[in-house]
């Protein structure tokens, strides 16, 4: 959830053996050690489509922030697996369409690298189990706390409660 963005929490992920990758958004500020204004001013001339890797090292685990240039942005995802190859699938092709200043259409058609494949090709999973999580009200929500200890242990135990109705789903459909 990127939510829940941290470097620390995707480096303590990597050392349990989990490999992430997490969406990178601005909120109010950049996330802690994220230089992201650094990041923008880095792609701004770029074509879109154009990916690069800043490398990182965090309690001698290594991570990379992906940088993929869009038509008016930067999307960034911080990241303790993947490379810069390009994914040969047709799911990994992307066209992206943008005005112009002068009015005119223009148009990008592009392959996925591996980071950026991976996150679109999954990323609904997220989303559905979000939408799930947060309906009708979220436990998050309902329980009202600002400190962040607590939230992501309110995300832990909604997620539990979602795979746990998933899990019961699944298997009534299965048994029929």
């Amino acid at each position: 959830d990127s939510g829940f963005y941290v470097l620390d929490a995707l480096i303590k992920l990597c050392e349990r053996g989990v490999f992430a990758s997490i969406m990178i958004k601005k909120r109010r500020y950049w996330p802690k050690g994220i230089s992201g204004d650094a990041i923008i001013e880095h792609m701004n001339n770029k074509p879109v489509g154009t990916v690069d890797a800043l490398p990182g090292t965090k309690n001698n685990q290594e991570f990379n922030i992906f940088c993929m240039k869009e038509p008016d942005y930067v999307t960034m995802l911080m990241a303790t697996f993947g490379v810069l190859n390009k994914v040969d699938d047709s799911k990994a092709k992307a066209t992206r369409l943008w005005n112009k200043t002068d009015g005119s259409l223009s148009k990008a058609v592009f392959q996925y690298t591996q980071p950026y494949h991976f996150y679109y090709l999954y990323r609904g999973v997220c989303y559905q189990h979000n939408a799930r999580r947060h309906a009708p009200i979220s436990l998050e929500a309902t329980w009202a706390t600002t400190t962040w200890e607590h939230r992501v242990f309110a995300l832990i135990l909604a997620i539990c409660e979602v795979n746990t109705y998933l899990v019961a789903v699944n298997k009534y459909r299965f048994a029929t």
